[in-house]
């Protein structure tokens, strides 16, 4: 919790400039979650068992529970396209993941990391498709691990 205190502390500290760039996806993502509650609650039956996940900087649409998961997929790549034409848009193990464009992902969060807390490695493991910016982090002190 202490590294989320040291980041805001950061940002705080950022130019205006930047710091809009907070609000304006923090204000994307409300717009998002919004239209995309809706869609849900109105889904065909394809979309029974599929979920939102609020990330509050980005949205996650699962559908491991769907049925019809390739169906399912479809529809919520129609839908986050619809919703969000802007978006980033990441397809990972049965989830459809939506981030403001120009916003951090993954690999920005591991180089803050590596920035703020001097050790001599890193140590990065993850599993889906969302994890590929820290994996492309080239560094000889880094080491990523796909599962």
């Amino acid at each position: 919790m202490s590294d989320f205190f040291e980041w805001a502390e950061e940002q705080m500290r950022t130019p205006a400039a930047e710091a809009g760039a907070y609000v304006t996806h923090l204000l994307q993502v409300a717009g998002w979650r919004a239209a995309l509650q809706t869609l849900l609650a109105g889904a065909s039956q394809v979309l029974h068992g599929a979920w939102l996940e609020d990330k509050e900087y980005s949205l996650s649409l699962h559908y491991r529970a769907c049925s019809l998961r390739e169906a399912a997929r479809e529809a919520l790549l129609e839908m986050a396209a619809a919703v969000a034409p802007e978006a980033r848009i990441i397809e990972g193990k049965c989830v459809v993941s939506l981030l403001p464009p120009g916003a951090g992902d993954k690999g920005a969060a591991l180089a803050w990391l590596r920035r703020h807390h001097a050790q001599p490695a890193t140590l990065y493991v993850g599993d889906d498709a969302n994890d590929e910016d820290a994996f492309r982090l080239a560094a000889p002190d880094v080491l990523t691990i796909r599962v």
